[in-house]
């Protein structure tokens, strides 16, 4: 059975209604309408899918987020980077959600849970869309390289804050400048968060799809590359869609990232290039954990 909610707010976008009136319960139903067909058929389905959130249709683009000037030089060019933190209900949160469904490969700039958006400006002008919000919930290779047991990472998961979505506006061309992006809003973040969340991040993640990117600019902004996620997407449902495989980097925000995220149990230092992995923790018998 879909759920009516589902169900009846797709067929009413798509005008999906039966001969007869009335608006689908089952996806079966479908095969009743004469709007069937194509894309909107497709779309459907997916939408009346449990494991597939459905979001309402995105508004048209308006000239804000049209093709700009092409911005050329180096970062030295441009010493003046600016970071304007982006409020909910604001002028430039509709904007940067413009610019992010116009530009950015996924073409969504839903982010459900505490986050936070920037905008990168330089000379008064728009460059980049940077967004962050919650960690994925389960990730052996994060979790190992952290040497996380279970308990801990239930207890300190939101301490770990993902770096969601990374654009830099195509018309934009300035060699280092992406990388400056990240190490910028890397010092800043923070502070915002923890006014915003009450919260102390610790550690920040991302992913980069392997086949498509190398992660450059996480290299040189001295994130570092710890493995590659199984391909279930960031909840980790166990029925959803295979996901693409990414590469997980990860930016500590302050040294003592490790003891913070276990108690204080881990102190391990990180190696040139973020290679050095612990062991994975083993809980004892008296509830220790051994190293």
């Amino acid at each position: 059975m879909v759920y009516h909610a589902r169900c009846h707010c797709p067929c009413r976008l798509y005008g999906l209604e039966l001969d007869h009136g009335q608006w689908p319960t089952e996806v079966s139903d479908l095969s009743q309408s004469p709007a069937t067909d194509g894309r909107a058929w497709r779309h459907l389905v997916a939408l009346t899918d449990p494991g597939i959130p459905w979001h309402p249709p995105e508004a048209p683009w308006t000239a804000a987020s049209d093709p700009q000037e092409l911005l050329t030089g180096s970062r030295g060019d441009f010493p003046d980077l600016q970071w304007q933190l982006v409020e909910p209900g604001s002028a430039s949160a509709q904007l940067w959600g413009e610019l992010v469904r116009r530009y950015h490969p996924l073409h969504s700039a839903h982010m459900a849970g505490p986050q936070l958006r920037y905008l990168a400006v330089v000379h008064d002008r728009i460059v980049a869309c940077l967004g962050f919000g919650s960690a994925a919930l389960k990730l052996a290779a994060r979790d190992q390289w952290i040497g996380w047991t279970p308990e801990e990472r239930t207890a300190h998961l939101s301490q770990v804050v993902g770096n969601r979505r990374f654009l830099v506006l195509p018309w934009v061309q300035v060699q280092g400048l992406a990388s400056s992006f990240l190490a910028g809003v890397a010092r800043r973040l923070p502070a915002d968060w923890t006014h915003r969340y009450h919260e102390h991040p610790v550690l920040l993640e991302t992913f980069v799809e392997h086949a498509r990117y190398a992660g450059t600019a996480y290299a040189a902004a001295n994130w570092h590359k710890i493995g590659r996620s199984s391909g279930q997407g960031r909840l980790a449902r166990p029925h959803a869609a295979a996901q693409p495989v990414r590469d997980i980097w990860v930016y500590p925000l302050r040294p003592d990232f490790r003891a913070a995220l276990t108690d204080g149990r881990r102190t391990d230092p990180i190696a040139p290039g973020g290679s050095r992995t612990p062991s994975p923790a083993t809980p004892s018998k008296k509830g220790a954990s051994r190293r």
